[in-house]
């Protein structure tokens, strides 16, 4: 998977997760570095869907394309 990832894009992927998403690992951290990942854990913000209150967010997408926006839960609805 993470080769799948790395070939469909010129950066490495990144993991943004929730501190409080049920079908996240329970050390999303260790798991991410484990697959030599970066990864942001954001508090309390669920599975990060519509269902859970999040629709557009557009700090997630300029992050995406700059690099250079911190992902955190004020970022979000």
């Amino acid at each position: 998977m993470i080769g799948f990832l790395a070939a469909a894009s010129t950066k490495p992927p990144h993991v943004v997760v929730s501190a409080t998403d049920p079908y996240a690992p329970a050390n999303p951290r260790a798991w991410s570095a484990a697959l030599n990942l970066d990864c942001d854990v954001l508090p309390a913000a669920g599975h990060i869907t519509p269902e859970d209150g999040y629709g557009p967010w557009p700090a997630a997408l300029a992050w995406c394309l700059r690099e250079r926006t911190p992902v955190s839960a004020a970022t979000g609805p």
